[in-house]
Formats: C-alpha cells, sequence, structure tokens
C-alpha cells in the first residue's frame, strides 16, 4: 500500500449506516490515516501516528477521536426545516432523516457506543495490522526529522507506510 493510499480513507456514504458498524467506518473515514490496531501490542493494542513514528496508545487517544464521531454525525444531519408551513415530501423526508441522525448521534454518545464504535475499527482492513508488519525492515533508521535507508543510502521524512515504532533521540 502506498502513502497516497494508506491517507486516503473514502466510504460511499451509503454504506454509512446509523449503527454501530457506521461509527466505526466513519471513524476510520476521519481519522484512520493516524490509527493502527496490533493485538498483539501492549494497552489495548492501538497505536497512533505521532508525525514521526507509529506509538502506542496508552491515552486512550482513539476513544477521544470515537468522540467526535457522534459530533460528525450532528453535522452532517440535515437542517431543520420550518414546520409552521405545510412541508413537501423532500422537507418531510429530511425531517425524518435529521430526527433519525440526531437520535443516534446522541446514542453512540454513550460509554456502550464508543466501546463498540473502538472495537468495530479495530477489524477494519485498513486499521488491522500484525506484529511481523512492525519495524520489519531492518535497514530504516529513524529520527524526528528524516528516516534513513541504510541499504539505499538515502532518506526520506517519516512515513506511515514504514510501520515504525522506534525512533532516536537525535535529529538530522
Amino acid at each position: 500500500m502506498t502513502e497516497e493510499q494508506t491517507s486516503t480513507f473514502e466510504i460511499p456514504t451509503d454504506t454509512m449506516h446509523l449503527s454501530d458498524l457506521g461509527n466505526s467506518r466513519l471513524l476510520v473515514q476521519l481519522h484512520g490515516k493516524d490509527l493502527r490496531w496490533c493485538g498483539a501490542m501492549p494497552d489495548h493494542g492501538w497505536l497512533r501516528w505521532d508525525r514521526n513514528r507509529w506509538v502506542v496508545d496508552n491515552t486512550q487517544e482513539v476513544v477521544r477521536l470515537a468522540m467526535r464521531v457522534p459530533e460528525e454525525w450532528w453535522e452532517r444531519a440535515p437542517p431543520e426545516v420550518d414546520q409552521s408551513i405545510g412541508l413537501s415530501e423532500e422537507d418531510t423526508k429530511k425531517a425524518k432523516i435529521r430526527k433519525a441522525m440526531l437520535a443516534h448521534a446522541l446514542k453512540s454518545e454513550s460509554a456502550a457506543g464508543l466501546t463498540s464504535m473502538v472495537k468495530l475499527a479495530s477489524a477494519h482492513a485498513d486499521i488491522a495490522t500484525k506484529q511481523p508488519q512492525w519495524d520489519a525492515d531492518p535497514w530504516l533508521f529513524n529520527t524526528p526529522n528524516l528516516t534513513y535507508n541504510f541499504q539505499t543510502m538515502k532518506q526520506h521524512e517519516p512515513r506511515r507506510t514504514d510501520l515504525i515504532t522506534k525512533s532516536a533521540m537525535v535529529g538530522a
């Protein structure tokens, strides 16, 4: 997978169901480029990108990001329609959609809703990884500013796709 592919998590809107699975898909769409799951990692297996390397998420950043998903549903809901005048068929449909989306957003804010969303997100193909994928290239050496490839003698900015969790404390 290229860097470009990992930073694009477009999920068609017709698959965005008002459910825990729909929430997990929205979490991946919004924040997936900076999240990975590996069950063999400590602290529940979540890793997050810190602009230099992947670090174990021992501060529950994934939960804080999940808390933004219900807010996103609120923002995506159709605007409220003036019901003081007769509603067109289209306005009636929008009002029903709005009501359903806002009810779902409210339900999604619960601890159970957030827990389910995070658990399901860990299984998404773009998020789930295996232990052998991490720090697998022995030729790569990461610093806060650059990654050095001692096989090719080239350097590049740190990339998510290198799946590096370690970094020297000295920059280039």
